[in-house]
């Protein structure tokens, strides 16, 4: 129970852009990392996300696809014009036990 509570925090996290996205809570001790790739349409919103290495918990992996969905992107350009893209996110979670 005290660990699907923890899980939770999941909502709170931070999101990093970059090429290689990383999102991480900070916490440590119980650890959970999920590789997603984000297709983005071309005014940056999300128009899905996959799943490409599991976490193994599947409330984290729904979590970190729901966050996704949420967030907006830089799209690509393609000769200064706006492209379609996907990008390659890992999404790491550290939860501290006290």
């Amino acid at each position: 129970m005290k660990a699907l509570l923890l899980l939770c925090l999941l909502q709170t996290l931070t999101v990093f852009a970059a090429d290689e996205t990383t999102i991480a809570a900070t916490k440590k001790s119980i650890g959970a990392q999920a590789k997603l790739e984000v297709f983005i349409n071309l005014d940056g919103s999300v128009r899905d996300v996959a799943i490409r290495q599991s976490s193994g918990l599947m409330s984290f992996d729904d979590s970190a696809i729901d966050v996704l969905k949420k967030r907006k992107f830089q799209p690509n350009t393609t000769n200064g014009n706006a492209a379609s893209s996907s990008r390659i996110v890992l999404v790491t979670q550290q939860i501290e036990e006290k």
